[in-house]
């Protein structure tokens, strides 16, 4: 459980910042926010402790930041509205058999069969990729998926190869507690399962 005061919203227009999205692993020193400098249009990557000009990067979260400015601590947020009412760490979905898995997906062929994928992209760059066609009571569907999620990271990294289906599937047959970041609608989730 994470524990720190409250902090205000803010309004990104006025720093000059947007946040662009964040990557959260449960080791904080992975974890990382792409803030865009609206002055400039350029947009980097910060992990926890960084500056961006006078502000302070304190505790990167799953569509949010909590940052010091000069005025105090606030939460730099994706979205002006969103509440900062409670802030817990999600609990496994599902727990997935080990030999269910060996078994639906003994090779990426068989994965590609089962669900229909394709990349998805923002502001022309590759971001992750779309899943559509489960079926009800699937595997990936019992791991918390739903089409028309877009799979946007694994474990706390984002996609480092051009196929991230792939990254996806090694993930799969890695096991263990997988985490997966996704958007779903308007909104960025992260979808935690077990696969023992």
């Amino acid at each position: 459980m994470l524990s720190f005061l409250q902090p205000a919203l803010i309004n990104a227009q006025d720093l000059g910042l947007k946040l662009v999205g964040t990557a959260v692993s449960d080791d904080p020193r992975l974890s990382y926010a792409v803030i865009e400098t609206q002055s400039n249009s350029q947009q980097k990557p910060y992990r926890e402790g960084d500056q961006v000009g006078e502000i302070l990067i304190k505790k990167i979260l799953l569509g949010k930041v909590v940052i010091q400015t000069p005025k105090g601590e606030a939460l730099l947020s994706m979205r002006g509205s969103e509440s900062t009412a409670s802030v817990s760490q999600p609990r496994p979905a599902a727990r997935i058999d080990r030999k269910e898995v060996d078994t639906t997906l003994p090779d990426y062929k068989h994965l590609m069969e089962q669900i229909s994928v394709r990349p998805q992209f923002e502001a022309g760059r590759a971001n992750g990729f779309v899943i559509y066609s489960l079926e009800p009571g699937s595997i990936f569907a019992r791991m918390g998926l739903r089409d028309g999620d877009v799979i946007q990271g694994i474990n706390g990294r984002t996609f480092t190869t051009t196929q991230p289906v792939l990254d996806f599937y090694d993930a799969l047959k890695e096991g263990g507690t997988v985490s997966l970041e996704i958007q779903r609608d308007e909104s960025k989730q992260k979808l935690l399962f077990e696969i023992r």
